[in-house]
């Protein structure tokens, strides 16, 4: 007898949703939403609606960490879908679970179902011309990653950007906005910052971009002055370059 296979759909799951993270944000913002709570025995990320850049390209919406997930934070609502193995399946009787969040980015995100054809929004312009050397900053230690989420990181990168090493260095070490935020921020080139978001950030992604050679970049703001430059290649190369810089 073939083993009978227990899927609970009927408007996802009636058990209590597993998933913890924010439910709004500004872009450049982290989206990190948490399952681990589950004990799953597989999970499976996925997020709608599908995103693409000017081109018609597909970006990057969810990337996928085991129990976790980073979701894209550029402006928009999107629904993220989670499917699980329940931690009591066994090979005779399988169950799987699905489970839905929300996530709404901006001020007034747009609905992630439009009601008909959008105007794409004009290409990229390209980058002017790259100053000699470092330019001016605001004073304090501040950092971007810039990326393109249309091109995936290998797995040592995404360590560089995600890792929880990188991040309490950077909460700990970047200046403080007046509302107490850490001053780092991983953006995608094409973000377009909200004005709620610190002037000193906005400043510093806008004189930043045209100095970009190439995407994954790290942009650092020290002693008043900032550098692009290539992203570090994994966890232990990035924290050298960022402490070089922040000490």
């Amino acid at each position: 007898m073939k083993a009978a296979f227990i899927l609970l759909l009927a408007g996802f799951a009636q058990q209590a949703n597993p998933i913890l993270g924010p439910t709004g944000g500004q872009p450049g913002d982290i989206i990190l939403l948490d399952a681990s709570s589950a004990q799953a025995k597989a999970y499976s990320w996925q997020c709608i609606p599908p995103l693409t850049d000017a081109a018609g390209r597909p970006l990057t919406t969810i990337v996928p960490l085991g129990d976790k997930a980073i979701v894209s934070s550029r402006a928009g609502t999107r629904i993220v879908i989670l499917s699980l193995v329940d931690k009591s399946s066994t090979a005779e009787r399988p169950i799987l679970l699905t489970y839905q969040w929300t996530v709404s980015i901006g001020d007034n995100p747009p609905s992630p179902f439009p009601p008909g054809p959008q105007p794409q929004p004009p290409a990229p312009q390209p980058p002017g011309p790259i100053p000699p050397g470092p330019a001016p900053a605001p004073a304090g230690f501040r950092v971007l990653v810039v990326y393109e989420t249309g091109d995936p990181l290998s797995k040592d990168r995404t360590a560089a950007i995600f890792s929880k090493e990188v991040r309490d260095y950077l909460d700990s070490k970047c200046a403080k906005s007046p509302s107490g935020k850490p001053e780092w921020r991983i953006l995608d080139d094409d973000t377009v910052l909200a004005d709620t978001e610190s002037k000193n950030i906005r400043d510093l992604f806008k004189d930043a971009k045209p100095t970009i050679q190439a995407l994954p970049a790290v942009v650092i703001a020290s002693d008043g002055k900032f550098v692009a430059m290539p992203l570090p290649e994994n966890k232990d190369a990035m924290l050298t370059l960022l402490k070089s810089k922040g000490g």
